[in-house]
């Protein structure tokens, strides 16, 4: 072995010992590429000896990696220097190596390059090290949470960079500073306390929620699970994952307004609901008419199997006011009782109702019979609704009674009454009237008299007209309704009122369609309204507003408004009709209010009275719209 251009023998010698002993890849070769000299450890990678290796080139040795290594070993050649340039290269046995490499020309006396040394490190392990540490480096500062660390004393030592698109900080904004400053003081009890816990003891983590601030000092929520790593190295401190969750958190506190507010709403509703599972009766009864000619026939003359399809049904709830309307103690006293309650009385409304499952009837009504669990007899209004999402298998089934007992007797005797009425008053009318026009044709004409007259006649002709209309809306309520477009009927019916009394200024807001389920008398209780609106306002200048809202997102219903500038209802009128019943010290001087609120109590709907600042009424109907539940 010797080195080209060395004077100093000793000199070589040294280099070649040094280049024998050293760990690392040491070489020597020409100008031609061309190894001269190759230390041990070189030699050991191609399981030769080094003499063997002498002469070789890179083609020879590495011709995976070749042409990279030549291209090196020309630049150093041409007299530069590499030093530290990293490459991955593939061992003969397969094996994958990492060095860096260091190399270095060498010159004759006459200051001519020769060839090169070079010294390469192995640097394998270095880089997987690297590599790992790119990977949980590129895991921890591009992950969609939030990674922070919070030593023993709640100290921000680290924050992943992604706290900056969610919270608006960067890291260095919050290294060093306190975490529960940045909480919102209505948590921070909850997060000390989680943090207490979990401080403790190495290994123990859970989970809290929190609002956190965000720069521009607004709050935002976050869920943050901790694991305490106080035991290792490098991290000394809590591990915190914070996801940020405000959409999530809205939702949620959104969902839960809703709920409360829904199951308030079914707990202190006046009407008595149940919430009843039919799916295993709907299954029955599917598989009875299957095997029966007539499934009414059937269930008619089987009042034993009736009963047990009836004992299928599983109520799943039933609000406060059906407690007290049966009686019950409690809502568990009720739901064991169920048999008390409905009664073979009721033979032939059970069947209807099994009838209207078996034929996929979403919507039924029917008047039925039940007692109290103390033995009193209740007729009712039995109203069946199934939601949309239930009725494949009848799973989820909304039931309401209403009372009806003495609405019947009522109405029993309404009829008698206004029969008579109505025969007498139209008699006595016809006499007032024929007598009056002989008197105003006579040559002795009393006309004041004959104006009582026919004033008294007209009166008692729009009473018997009145009592008709009662007759009518009680006798046919909830089975006379219909769905219509309010927009082009109110603004007919103002478009009418306005050329008839060209007088009153009208305004009218009214979108171009809204639909809503009326009585098919509705028309005539907005007829009623407008024309009282009109007719007792005796300001110089009478103002008539009429507004229609659809505000079935905020509170369930179509709201129609007339408004008047107007000396307004007087409370001794409307107080009789919002309560429902007339006495002896307060009661209407008339009956056109009462025929509107049964009309609106026949669509459905809500009548509600309330001051027209600064003077006059605002009366406001709300129907239910034409897609209700």
């Amino acid at each position: 072995m010797s080195i080209e251009g060395g004077d100093d023998e000793c000199f070589r010698y040294l280099l070649e010992s040094v280049a024998d002993a050293l760990s690392d890849l040491v070489y020597f070769k020409d100008s031609d590429h061309r190894l001269v000299h190759v230390g041990e450890t070189y030699a050991e990678i191609f399981d030769e000896d080094p003499e063997d290796l002498l002469g070789k080139t890179a083609e020879d040795l590495w011709p995976g990696e070749a042409e990279g290594i030549l291209a090196d070993e020309r630049q150093v050649l041409d007299g530069e220097k590499i030093v530290d340039r990293e490459r991955r290269v593939t061992h003969p046995d397969g094996t994958t190596h990492w060095y860096s490499e260091n190399k270095i020309p060498r010159y004759d006396a006459d200051g001519n390059v020769v060839g090169l040394f070079a010294i390469d490190r192995e640097i394998t392990e270095q880089k997987k090290r690297e590599t790992e540490l790119e990977r949980y480096q590129a895991f921890v500062e591009h992950a969609s949470d939030i990674i922070a660390v919070v030593d023993s004393d709640g100290v921000i030592d680290y924050v992943s960079p992604s706290v900056k698109p969610f919270w608006g900080y960067s890291p260095e904004d919050l290294i060093g500073e306190l975490a529960i400053d940045y909480v919102h003081p209505e948590d921070r009890d909850a997060v000390l306390s989680v943090f207490r816990q979990i401080i403790t003891e190495p290994g123990e983590r859970d989970t809290v929620e929190f609002r956190f601030r965000r720069v521009d000092g607004s709050w935002g929520w976050i869920e943050s699970s901790g694991v305490n790593r106080t035991d290792i190295d490098g991290i000394e401190g809590l591990v915190l994952v914070n996801r940020e969750i405000s959409d999530r958190k809205e939702k949620e506190m959104e969902l839960e307004k809703s709920r409360r507010r829904y199951r308030s709403l079914f707990e202190n509703n006046p009407l008595v609901i149940w919430e009843e599972d039919f799916s295993e009766t709907k299954r029955r009864l599917d598989s009875l008419a299957e095997d029966v000619d007539s499934l009414e026939a059937y269930l008619m003359d089987n009042p034993d199997e009736v009963r047990q399809l009836m004992d299928t049904v599983d109520v799943i709830s039933v609000n406060e006011n059906a407690v007290d309307y049966y009686d019950a103690s409690s809502k568990a006293e009720l739901l064991d009782n169920m048999d008390r309650i409905f009664t073979d009385e009721a033979f032939e409304q059970l069947i209807a109702e099994l009838l209207a499952v078996a034929n996929g009837e979403t919507r039924f009504r029917m008047e039925t019979v039940s007692r109290t669990l103390d033995g009193h007899r209740k007729e009712e209004l039995l109203d069946m609704y199934v939601p949309e999402a239930y009725a494949d298998d009848f799973s989820r089934v909304y039931l309401t009674c209403t009372e009806i007992t003495e609405r019947k007797e009522l109405h029993q005797r309404l009829s008698v009454v206004n029969r008579i009425l109505r025969h007498d008053i139209r008699s006595a009318v016809s006499i007032i009237q024929g007598n009056a026009n002989l008197a105003a044709t006579s040559e002795n004409t009393l006309s004041e008299v004959l104006d009582t007259i026919q004033e008294e006649a007209d009166r008692l002709f729009r009473l018997a007209e009145n009592a008709r209309h009662i007759e009518g809306v009680l006798s046919d309520r909830g089975e006379n309704t219909e769905t219509i477009d309010l927009a082009p009927l109110i603004t007919a019916k103002v478009l009418n009122y306005r050329n008839e009394y060209p007088g009153v200024a009208f305004e009218q807001q009214v979108p171009d369609s809204i639909r809503a389920e009326v009585s098919v008398r509705f028309e005539e209780a907005l007829e009623k309204l407008l024309s009282n609106a009109i007719e007792h306002n005796h300001k110089e200048n009478p103002e008539i507003s009429v507004t229609v809202t659809d505000n079935t997102d905020i509170s369930g219903w179509v709201e129609v408004r007339i408004a008047d500038n107007g000396p307004g209802i007087p409370d001794h009128e409307i107080e009789p009709i919002e309560r429902g019943e007339e006495t002896d010290l307060t009661h209407t001087s008339g009956l056109g209010l009462w025929v509107v609120y049964w009309i609106v109590n026949e669509s459905g709907g809500e009548l509600a009275f309330e001051n027209n600042e600064p003077s006059g009424t605002t009366v406001t109907i709300r129907l239910p719209p034409a897609d209700a539940n």
